[in-house]
């Protein structure tokens, strides 16, 4: 059988790997479990750490290369609520390591606060996934403002003191503020005064970074609700311009219409000035035919006087009138048929009334000259 092997005796980059696929926070609690898993979390925790910074300053570079370089059109650009978080993230980031990250690279701690990490990655994942939609930095930033603080405070009331008493830093952590050539040149443990007044600095920090914060949650619900107002404003711009393109559509089309009308009453005027000087021909050739008419009428009845007379006058001295009378019928049945067939004629022939002229020689010629026969008895 193969001998026993424990986990403590695998080497340290096995292990690493393994510790990997587990979330930063659990990462930081196995460090209780022992020494060797100590150190390897250590480790684990203060790469982790600054992957996250070369993964955030490199995406918000990316980000800044995408914006305008107008401060007025970054404003209203839709990338630059990302941005601003990024950036946020960057300002958290150069405080913890200010204050924790500058005692992890001398090794005297690791960053310990794993959930803070875990916060900031699923922050950056958020944002690249939504990179087209438009998003709130302070509630995506608000629990991790809540654990940094908590861990920057912690750090500074319960592990600082301690490090400083066990280890001999010198004075290089303190501000410019604090440092004095005693302080410098001295190598022994730093007094709990000064320690006191260093965290009370920090603490002052702390809260005017947490007022600054608080100003940058009020400028972003201002900008929310104006960006609200001007999306507003933007789908009724859009409704206005969709409906002024369906008015020009329907004025064309009534354009379209009007014209197609015009056409139609111009052929009608044009068709109704064409029948009526059909009218006009047509009254004066019923003019013109009712004068032939009228004067055939006259012509036909002073033959048939005429023919009375003759007869009156012929039927008592001569034998031979009674022949003349004798054909007066079938005259009288000519002329009737001939007046019939000079109306046929008119009426089929389209006659304007200035060409109309009829003469008396011209009555008399149409005329039969059988029906004058008895007129030229006497």
């Amino acid at each position: 059988m193969p001998p026993y092997v424990n986990i403590v005796d695998l080497p340290v980059q096995l292990v690493e790997q393994v510790f990997k696929y587990l979330r930063y926070e659990e990462v930081s609690k196995l460090r209780e479990t022992c020494r060797f898993f100590d150190f390897v979390c250590r480790g684990i925790l203060n790469k982790g750490f600054k992957t996250i910074e070369r993964m955030v300053v490199s995406y918000h570079s990316e980000l800044r290369s995408l914006l305008p370089r107008r401060e007025s059109e970054r404003r209203n650009h839709l990338l630059n609520r990302h941005c601003e978080t990024l950036s946020a993230i960057e300002t958290r980031l150069s405080l913890l390591k200010m204050s924790i990250m500058r005692y992890a690279d001398k090794d005297r701690c690791c960053f310990f606060p794993g959930k803070v990490l875990d916060e900031m990655e699923g922050v950056c994942r958020f944002i690249r996934l939504n990179q087209g939609v438009p998003i709130r930095p302070y509630d995506i930033l608000h629990e991790l403002r809540d654990i940094s603080s908590m861990a920057m405070e912690h750090f500074e009331e319960n592990i600082l003191p301690s490090l400083h008493l066990k280890s001999d830093l010198g004075n290089s952590w303190l501000p410019s503020e604090l440092s004095s050539p005693s302080i410098s040149q001295a190598r022994g443990p730093i007094p709990l005064d000064e320690l006191r007044a260093v965290s009370t600095f920090k603490r002052h920090q702390l809260n005017q970074l947490a007022q600054h914060s608080c100003q940058l949650a009020n400028t972003e619900n201002i900008t929310h609700k104006e960006s609200g107002t001007i999306s507003r404003e933007l789908t009724v711009n859009q409704k206005l311009t969709s409906d002024i393109k369906r008015l020009k559509q329907g004025q064309n089309l009534n354009m379209t219409r009007i014209c197609k009308l015009s056409r139609l009453v111009y052929h009608l005027l044009c068709k109704q000035r064409e029948v009526t000087e059909q009218n006009k021909q047509l009254g004066s050739l019923l003019k013109m035919q009712s004068r032939r008419i009228k004067q055939l009428e006259a012509v036909c009845g002073t033959n048939t006087v005429n023919s009375s007379d003759g007869l009156e006058s012929t039927s008592s001295s001569s034998p031979s009138s009674v022949v003349c009378t004798s054909s007066s019928p079938s005259h009288c049945n000519q002329l009737s048929s001939f007046n019939e067939q000079n109306i046929l004629k008119s009426g089929n022939k389209r006659v304007k009334s200035s060409d109309v002229r009829v003469c008396d020689n011209e009555i008399h010629r149409m005329v039969p000259s059988k029906v004058l026969f008895l007129s030229e008895i006497d």
